[in-house]
């Protein structure tokens, strides 16, 4: 036998590959049943996820809507319940600044403080 040229080679070696396939294929197994019960599985599921979304979509709208409700607090749901935040880590830095600008006007303390609880409690 002659030396093959590359390209012969390529052309043998496909050849080769399409006759294995062809034996292989003989001996693969048939997943007919589980394939159909597969694709009744899957669709179930595409079915349950289309479910899923909608129902976020729908629990979203309700956290949207009480968000809306109360505006000016903080909501967050945590998995079981509606949270309420109160906004004292902004007040806190605005009552800092009050303190600070108060002592200017006044050295009593007592009513440093009863002037911004009466301020910031409104």
């Amino acid at each position: 036998m002659s030396k093959l040229k590359s390209y012969e080679i390529d052309a043998v070696t496909d050849k080769v590959m399409e006759l294995l396939k062809e034996e292989w294929s003989k001996k693969q197994p048939t997943f007919t049943k589980e394939n159909k019960e597969r694709l009744v599985l899957e669709a179930k599921i595409e079915k349950l996820d289309a479910e899923l979304k909608e129902l976020r979509d729908q629990a979203w709208k309700i956290t949207e809507d009480v968000r809306k409700k109360y505006k000016d607090i903080y909501i967050y749901f945590d998995g079981k319940e509606y949270h309420s935040q109160d906004n004292n880590w902004q007040v806190q830095s605005q009552v800092r600044q009050e303190i600070i600008l108060s002592q200017i006007k006044s050295d009593n303390l007592d009513e440093i403080i009863s002037n911004l609880v009466k301020q910031f409690s409104k």
